[in-house]
């Protein structure tokens, strides 16, 4: 008996993280939409309409800056991409509902597709979510949503995604399934005698294996589309206004604009009602135990976010004064440091959620570096774009006919006072599609 309630306390907390998840992770739009959703399951939820509306922004072709439409920006419909059919939500969704499957696996199942990235590739902690689901859960849920169309859907890196289409077409042989899962960093650099050395195979064996690979779909996300026109509708989830007297910036949090959920005192007041049976007062306590859980998580929600926008707006604080560039740099790291949270945490909270202020509106996530910074000898802290400026600058000023190698590189830029690697410099290189030290040479 006491381990059966043990078990009951187990699942009750694990539905408790994974509704503060899910509400910690919804943009303005979604969150309307989840709310309205749950008061009308709910009755003990109860929500008052406000008295002003905020009216949607629309993006459509973004330019590549910033990642977003700007209210600046002037486009004529004729600008705007031809429709783009079916979204891979959509097409994901219409598998699922064909599938039959229980409430808890299917809930579970569009969470996760709720959290696949423009490539297809599932972006979430799954180190998180088998805690919160527990592991027989989490493992069905994703392996449901691996077996779903396109091929390759849900994988968490290129090698997985590549590894799944392979058993997906009956693939054998395990030449390649050991190059999909081990050797794509030396197949993309075309070392091929290293890697039939390594394998104890034939060159022409490994090229063969290489050409069926590349046939292979590395973003099974790509050719959906988003919605009809190509046109998607946002409600900034941050609204920044500008204090002239006193150059402060003030947030303004979508909420206001939302309905405000309480509980419902009528039906909180049935409970006084002694003339209940046990099932009835059981549903009651229920449902008032579960709208409160649900306003808690709103209210965590709005204090996350609110604390990530003001860590940002003021990082960036010349921008949203007077659209001053470049950017300060700021990763997540940073912001979870300064609120003694996880990154994960941070990352659900800035996840798809969109900031307005006088020069446009951008998600917040265009405000923060995806890569590590680098510190200067002046304690200056750099991110990518900037290393990456400099390296074409070393690159353009370099003799060409003894190119700098990457090695040479890294030691000039240390010698700047930016601390970094050959290995860095490395990949930051071939990401701006620079060329190799040889390919640059010219005789």
């Amino acid at each position: 008996m006491h381990l059966e309630i043990q078990e009951q306390q187990r699942q009750v907390q694990r539905g408790h993280v994974y509704l503060s998840m899910q509400i910690l992770e919804l943009n303005a739009i979604e969150l309307e939409r989840f709310l309205n959703a749950a008061a009308q399951e709910n009755p003990l939820l109860e929500a008052s309409v406000p008295e002003q509306r905020l009216e949607l922004e629309w993006i459509g072709t973004m330019p590549q800056k910033y990642g977003c439409r700007t209210q600046r920006d002037e486009q004529t419909d004729t600008d705007l991409p031809a429709e783009n059919g079916e979204s891979l939500e959509e097409y994901l969704s219409e598998q699922i509902a064909a599938l039959h499957l229980d409430a808890k696996t299917e809930q579970a199942l569009r969470f996760l597709v709720g959290n696949l990235n423009e490539n297809g590739y599932l972006d979430v902690s799954q180190e998180a979510l088998r805690a919160a689901w527990g592991e027989a859960l989490y493992d069905r849920s994703l392996s449901l949503l691996q077996g779903l169309e396109p091929a390759g859907i849900g994988a968490r890196n290129l090698a997985e995604c590549l590894t799944l289409q392979l058993r997906r077409q009956g693939e054998r042989d395990p030449l390649l399934y050991e190059l999909a899962q081990n050797y794509l960093e030396l197949l993309g650099k075309g070392q091929m005698k290293r890697i039939a050395q390594e394998l104890r195979t034939s060159i022409a064996r490994v090229e063969r294996a290489k050409r069926k690979l590349v046939q292979l779909t590395p973003k099974p996300g790509n050719g959906f589309g988003k919605n009809e026109m190509g046109i998607q509708y946002i409600l900034p989830d941050i609204e920044v206004v500008n204090e002239e007297k006193s150059e402060e910036l003030r947030l303004l949090l979508a909420d206001q604009y939302l309905p405000n959920y309480s509980i419902s005192s009528y039906y909180a007041s049935f409970l006084q009602n002694e003339n209940l049976n046990a099932e009835e007062r059981e549903y009651f306590q229920g449902k008032l135990r579960a709208a409160r859980w649900i306003i808690e998580c709103i209210d965590r929600r709005r204090t996350m976010l609110l604390n990530c926008a003001q860590i940002i707006t003021q990082a960036h604080k010349p921008f949203f004064r007077s659209g001053k560039l470049p950017l300060h740099p700021l990763a997540v790291q940073e912001i979870s440091e300064q609120l003694s949270v996880h990154p994960s945490t941070v990352y659900r909270t800035i996840k798809g959620k969109y900031i307005a202020c006088r020069y446009g509106t951008f998600l917040l996530s265009d405000f923060l570096i995806r890569c590590p910074l680098r510190n200067t000898a002046d304690r200056r802290k750099v991110g990518k774009d900037e290393v990456v400026q400099c390296m074409r600058r070393l690159i353009d000023a370099e003799e060409k006919r003894n190119p700098l190698s990457d090695q040479a590189i890294a030691d000039r830029l240390r010698r700047e006072g930016i601390e970094i690697s050959r290995r860095t410099v490395s990949k930051y290189r071939e990401e701006a599609l620079l060329p190799a030290a040889g390919a640059r040479r010219q005789h």
